[in-house]
């Protein structure tokens, strides 16, 4: 599963492109995940590939889908 992150505001090419693979480690994905949408305040892309975990990581993820509109699947 890969869902795509855009902040992309000013409709340029993102400037930072970054890569958050997971595997059971859901806890561990939330904070990542939160601590760059929070922190980084410049264009950038995230890409959250999950290697079929068997955690909640799964659910985490289509909830983050749900409530950014810039996450996407891919």
């Amino acid at each position: 599963y890969m869902l795509s992150i855009d902040t992309n505001i000013r409709n340029s090419k993102p400037f930072l492109s970054i890569i958050v693979l997971n595997w059971n480690r859901e806890l561990l994905l939330r904070n990542t995940v939160y601590s760059i949408l929070h922190t980084i305040s410049f264009d950038y892309e995230m890409f959250i590939i999950d290697n079929a975990s068997t955690d909640h990581s799964p659910d985490w993820i289509r909830l983050l889908e749900k409530n950014y509109s810039n996450v996407k699947p891919k």
